[in-house]
């Protein structure tokens, strides 16, 4: 997670001021049975979800469940902070949702068994009496450092419908070495029709809103934005993971925001949300 100061104004204040609870102890249960007569439940925070299932949205207070048994390349997440590195996800779901190891413990006897749903919410917490900050010491090397694209200059002037043409081959690598994973898929549309959104966020920038046929209706226009956003990130991350392995975190984001053309449409993006005063959105596209 990012530092206070990695964040924004806007988003500083609102962790400073956000109401948590404060607990003045730590209820404890032992388990009374040895881990491979117990029942595992996973219960995450990461904003992870079916494919199908409707995306969280920022404040959402909503739960989605998970079959225990659904293959890792059907779950993806939609969590809307903007101050996290979300890349080292791309590379594995077991990062944040550590499913497919869940498995290997049942399926080796090292626990009873998974339950048949896993639940996943976002921020299902009540609001109580705050703010409450807790700070923890850090074990090993601290996470990259998430880029806004603001840092890094960019003078790319190419086509960006063409550049998710051109790496449409490594994408496809991508899918070839992971069993079909990808994190490609917020806003329903396949990863072949990804140069449409090219050409809608092109139309927003121009000043000519329209609503994006495969717009669910419970998802803002706004929203929209962001999950195209972010679908085409993802789409060129992970081409271009399998075109540089090599590449750390670092080294991926600076590609993306300083070299692609799909990175400068979405500055102009962001540009066009804040003059219209949404700068959640914008922060969240710009990062």
């Amino acid at each position: 997670m990012p530092k206070l100061e990695d964040l924004n104004e806007a988003g500083r204040q609102a962790v400073l001021d956000f109401p948590c609870w404060e607990y003045q102890d730590a209820p404890f249960v032992p388990l009374s049975e040895p881990f491979t007569k117990v029942r595992l439940a996973l219960v995450t925070s990461a904003g992870v979800h079916l494919r199908g299932d409707r995306p969280f949205t920022p404040g959402d207070q909503t739960f989605r469940a998970i079959p225990s048994r659904t293959p890792a390349r059907e779950i993806i997440q939609t969590h809307p902070g903007a101050g996290f590195n979300r890349i080292p996800m791309y590379r594995d779901l077991n990062i944040s949702f550590p499913i497919d190891r869940l498995r290997e413990l049942a399926d080796r006897g090292a626990v009873g068994e998974l339950c048949d749903t896993i639940g996943a919410a976002l921020a299902g917490f009540e609001q109580g009496q705050g703010p409450v900050l807790a700070e923890y010491p850090q074990a090993g090397d601290p996470p990259a450092r998430v880029l806004r694209a603001s840092e890094i200059p960019n003078a790319n002037q190419g086509d960006p419908a063409a550049e998710v043409t051109t790496m449409a081959p490594y994408y496809q690598r991508w899918l070839e070495g992971h069993e079909g994973r990808t994190q490609v898929g917020v806003t329903g549309i396949s990863p072949g029709r990804l140069s449409e959104l090219t050409r809608f966020l092109q139309s927003f920038v121009r000043g000519e809103p329209s609503a994006h046929p495969d717009k669910r209706e419970d998802v803002s226009a706004n929203h929209f934005l962001r999950d195209a956003a972010d679908d085409l990130k993802v789409f060129l991350f992970e081409a271009r993971m399998a075109q540089c392995p090599e590449d750390d975190d670092h080294a991926l984001q600076r590609w993306f925001w300083g070299e692609t053309a799909v990175a400068r449409l979405l500055v102009q993006v962001v540009r066009q949300l804040t003059a219209q005063g949404d700068e959640q959105t914008a922060e969240g596209i710009a990062r």
